[in-house]
């Protein structure tokens, strides 16, 4: 950057940003005062296209005028400031002195020069720093002292702009605990740490080492001697109150000791006759105990019995339930190890009864669902397909079109499923499903086949997993589309379009292997899912018109983003590919593929989930018919 007059009197450099969001410059020198300067860098910046609410003053100030080359004439010496008085306003113990130096020869700049001297008895760390007008810190350097030390310093500046001084983090050197400006490190004279320690450990070797007491004033210690935050005196008062502590255990201890030594003889004549007195009540408390054993095992044993007979009926009977309960109950109402081992067996026998009666049931209720979604299937699709024979298609040039839309197809998708009933295990699965598809909905074009056309796509779809053997289930989804597409002209062979929309689903998901695989796994899975899902993206298209005969042909590729409702803010959308072909107003095919798709669904078991990519992929079959 050049100044307008390179020579001395006031400057000024300014900055902006002009409307690209760029910076430029202004700059001036060599005038008369401060504001004509500012004026002449502000409308150089405004030349170069500085926006005007966006200026603000990087520099300004004055250069004096060289000194005169001739030899002869009369020149001032450079001022030079002397020391301030020592004061210690910022820290009672540290002092401290300053001196300004003013520079022209450096383009203007302030020299700052401080001496600090310590008056603590101990070495001192300390944080010495200069703040401005608004209470932003500038300079905070790390300064070290010995006692009666003297450090001298200097920092730069552009400008007179440091308004305080303040001093903060005061530690000593040493241990590095924080000081107080007031303590000049000997507020404990006569109680050192090496003395406390003496007496504490002293008193401590005398104290058992599982005696909590003791074990609570050491480890107090042991965090103080640790926590550099507190202070001197602090870590000094709790090395006192230790000592303190140990000694009245101590004197408690000893106390206690001499009390019971005195008692120990006496105690010893008692105790003999107590032996005595004792072994003559343990050998009729045998005898008692002995008797009452006896009676308890025979009331133990009718109650056993009882349960068993009542758990052998019920088992007889099918009733496989209430046999568990009374073989569990004869387990529990004994403790002869033979009779335990009893009723053990004749759960396990009722256990499986139970898990070979409730499969039984539970395959033949899969068989019934299954046949029941083969015959719904059935029945669909052959009235879809009759329906889809009656729909007639055909390119149209109206402004507004409508076309109802009828098809079928087949989709390979995932979700998730959990373990379930009495028997499955707790696990979570990723499943791949095969379903057979039903599609029906609505394209309305408001600005048919024009260069801008718009174009709305409501739409409803079902699922359903038939014709698969011990796996039933599907999904129902309703929703819409809206479509922008951009053409050179009305009709035009190629266009580009945009495409959002939105989509609700809904499903379940269940599966037996037993009912699959005529095994006897218990292997029985169902899932549950509800989301909805944003998709947007676009493409193009190619299309081939045949106006005599009213009918059209059309390749319309497109690439699109799909963000389910269960990702976080963070969850990136799965991009799908998208392929329909519209051959001769006849079929549209559309073919979807989503590599790498998301997995809907409840997860019950996080911890067992075997994770897996899933390819989504769909065909759909469909007809259209013209509205209008």
């Amino acid at each position: 950057m050049l100044f307008t007059n390179n020579g001395p009197g006031y400057f000024a450099i300014v900055a902006a940003q002009n409307e690209q969001g760029k910076r430029v410059y202004g700059v001036a020198a060599g005038f008369d005062s401060d504001e004509s300067a500012l004026r002449e860098a502000r409308s150089q910046a405004m030349f170069r296209g500085g926006q005007e609410k966006t200026f603000y003053t990087m520099s300004s100030g004055s250069r004096l005028r060289p000194k005169a080359n001739n030899p002869t004439s009369a020149t001032q010496p450079a001022p030079k400031p002397d020391w301030n008085e020592w004061r210690n306003t910022a820290c009672a113990n540290l002092q401290y002195r300053n001196k300004t130096l003013e520079g022209y020869d450096w383009n203007y700049q302030v020299h700052m020069y401080f001496q600090v001297k310590s008056d603590f008895k101990v070495p001192v760390t300390f944080v010495f720093g200069l703040y401005d007008k608004n209470g932003k810190m500038h300079f905070g350097d790390v300064h070290t002292l010995r006692p009666g030390e003297q450090q001298e310093f200097v920092h730069k500046m552009s400008g007179r702009i440091i308004e305080s001084i303040r001093i903060t983090e005061v530690k000593n050197a040493q241990t590095g605990r924080n000081l107080s400006c007031d303590d000049d490190g000997t507020k404990n004279p006569g109680e050192s740490e090496k003395d406390l320690m003496l007496e504490i450990n002293g008193y401590a070797v005398k104290i058992p080492d599982d005696n909590p007491t003791k074990k609570h004033y050491l480890q107090r210690i042991e965090y103080a001697r640790k926590d550099t935050k507190i202070t001197e005196e602090g870590y000094i008062n709790v090395l006192k109150e230790a000592r303190d502590g140990l000694k009245q255990l101590h004197e408690s201890i000893t106390k206690t000791q001499n009390w019971q030594n005195n008692a120990n003889a006496q105690s010893a004549r008692i105790l003999e006759d107590q032996k005595q007195k004792a072994e003559e009540q343990r050998i009729a408390e045998e005898q008692r105990k002995k008797e009452e054993l006896e009676r308890k095992m025979a009331t133990e044993k009718a109650a056993f019995d009882d349960k068993m007979q009542k758990g052998d009926a019920a088992m007889n009977s099918k009733n496989y339930p209430a046999a568990m309960s009374y073989y569990q109950a004869a387990q529990n109402s004994t403790t002869d190890a033979n009779d335990r081992a009893r009723a053990v067996n004749s759960y396990n026998a009722a256990l499986d009864a139970k898990r070979n009666a409730d499969r039984e049931v539970r395959v033949e209720q899969a068989n019934i669902r299954d046949k029941d979604e083969n015959i719904a299937y059935g029945t669909m699709a052959t009235a879809a397909a009759g329906t889809m024979a009656f729909l007639k298609d055909g390119y149209s040039g109206k402004g507004f079109a409508g076309k109802f839309l009828l098809g079928l197809g087949y989709e390979h998708s995932p979700i998730l499923s959990n373990g379930t009933g009495e028997f499955a295990a707790a696990k979570s699965w990723i499943e791949e499903r095969n379903l057979l598809t039903f599609h029906t909905g609505f394209l309305l074009g408001v600005l048919n086949n024009k260069p801008v056309s718009i174009y709305l796509k409501p739409e409803m779809n079902l699922g359903m997993s038939a014709l698969v053997s011990g796996v039933s289930g599907g999904y129902f989804s309703y929703g819409g589309a809206a479509v922008l597409q951009l053409a050179v002209k009305p009709h035009a062979k190629f266009s580009i379009f945009g495409e959002g929309g939105w989509m609700r689903y809904s499903g379940t998901f269940k599966y037996d292997a037993d009912a699959q695989n005529n095994t006897a796994t218990d292997d029985v899975r169902e899932g549950n899912m509800s989301f909805s899902k944003l998709r947007y993206g676009g493409g193009f298209m190619l299309r081939w018109i045949d106006k005599g005969q009213g009918k059209e042909t059309y390749l319309r590729p497109g690439a699109f983003f799909e963000k389910p409702s269960f990702f976080t803010g963070a969850a990136k959308p799965v991009l799908s590919m998208n392929l329909q072909v519209n051959v001769y107003s006849a079929i549209l095919l559309d073919f979807t593929y989503t590599p790498k798709t998301f997995i809907p669904g409840e997860l019950h078991y996080p911890a067992t989930l075997e994770r897996k990519d899933v390819n989504y992929f769909a065909v759909k079959i469909i007809r259209q018919g013209r509205l209008n």
